[in-house]
């Protein structure tokens, strides 16, 4: 009887911990921060992907593509200083300065503007190879001379 009463403790006891633990980690990853990405000729630029980035070691946090307006969003994230890249093919990637996140802070980063990549190619080459493997209906070929 004792030891049933003290299980039934020691349950209660753990669940609460284990709640009182997920609140805590749950109210510092409340942070948000958003910002937009445009074009030289201030164009929004949809589509383009946007990158949190760790400013310690540029590691990847979160990636998101921007809407129509070029605006992205990042949510609940964990407090520490963050860069955002922007890309787009045919542009040169762009950085943000770096910036830092604090508890249930809601940040706008500046605006970041891509700017084309000069250069051009000078010759391109296109060669194909069978498929070592080929499904066709009725059969598996198998290309040896490639």
């Amino acid at each position: 009887m004792r030891s049933t009463i003290l299980h039934h403790k020691i349950s209660v006891l753990i669940l609460l911990l284990a709640v009182a633990l997920f609140m805590h980690i749950k109210a510092e990853a409340q942070a948000t921060i958003h910002g937009n990405v445009a074009f030289e000729n201030h164009a929004p630029a949809a589509n383009a992907s946007a990158l949190l980035l760790h400013a310690k070691d540029t590691s990847l946090v979160k990636a998101i593509v921007c809407d129509k307006v070029g605006v992205y969003r990042f949510n609940n994230l964990a407090v520490g200083d963050y860069i955002i890249a922007a890309s787009f093919s045919g542009y040169k990637q762009v950085y943000s300065n770096i910036f830092s996140i604090h508890t249930n802070q809601h940040s706008v980063v500046d605006a970041l503007t891509l700017t084309e990549q000069t250069g051009a190619l000078k010759d391109v080459t296109v060669t194909a190879k069978k498929p070592f493997l080929d499904q066709k209906i009725d059969r598996l070929v198998i290309n040896v001379a490639n």
